[in-house]
Parts: structure tokens; C-alpha cells; sequence
């Protein structure tokens, strides 16, 4: 996202930012305030929220977050497989582990200050 909002851009589409989407708003409006570092900060924790999905299968622990969120959206398609079970229960340990428990506060603004949280993975 910065890559692209600093190359001249004004947003970005990505499936993170179904359930991220504040983050995403942070990156945003801490680069059009000039300043890049924490523009970089809050890049940075949506990579690291990436790094966490991308063990469990990107797509498909994406899909988890957002039935934990209520939303269901249903399985991934053939050839990925889906979750087995207690998969949802291991993304979502992850993600509490590595400091992203406001991404799974349903109706909450999340991330305003980019989620600088005390629980780190």
C-alpha cells in the first residue's frame, strides 16, 4: 500500500482490508499527514497480519477471520482445501498471540493507532 500510495495512488484493494480496513485507513492518512515512518509502522503491522494468515493458508485463514467476524464466506474452491477441524481455533490463537485481538472485536473501530499493542509474535 505504500508503495503505491507514495508512486501517486489514493487507496488500494486488497482482501486483508476486508477485516483491516482501519489499518489500512492509518497507512493512508499518516502518509497524506507527511509522515512516511509511520506510514511504514502501520505497513508493517498489516504484513505482519499477512505473515500470520499465510501460515495457515492465506486464503483460507482469511475466510476464517471473517466468519469469526460473522461473515460467512463460505469454503475455498478446489484445488485448496479447506479448514480442518480446530484450524479456526489455531488462526485465531495465532492472530492473539501476534497482537492482532482488535481485528477479531467485531463492530469496533480497529487499529486507529496502528494496534501498537503489548503482545507481540
Amino acid at each position: 500500500l505504500t508503495a503505491g500510495l507514495a508512486l501517486g495512488a489514493v487507496g488500494g484493494i486488497g482482501s486483508t482490508y476486508n477485516f483491516a480496513a482501519a489499518i489500512a485507513r492509518s497507512v493512508i492518512a499518516a502518509l497524506a499527514a507527511g509522515d512516511p515512518v509511520r506510514g511504514r509502522e502501520c505497513q508493517m503491522r498489516i504484513v505482519r497480519l499477512v505473515d500470520v494468515l499465510a501460515r495457515h493458508g492465506y486464503l483460507r485463514a482469511s475466510k476464517a477471520v471473517m466468519a469469526m467476524l460473522g461473515i460467512d464466506s463460505g469454503t475455498v474452491r478446489l484445488p485448496l482445501r479447506p479448514l480442518a477441524a480446530g484450524d479456526q481455533a489455531a488462526i485465531r490463537s495465532d492472530l492473539e498471540a501476534a497482537g492482532f485481538i482488535d481485528i477479531l472485536a467485531p463492530g469496533t473501530e480497529h487499529a486507529t493507532s496502528c494496534g501498537h499493542s503489548t503482545s507481540r509474535a
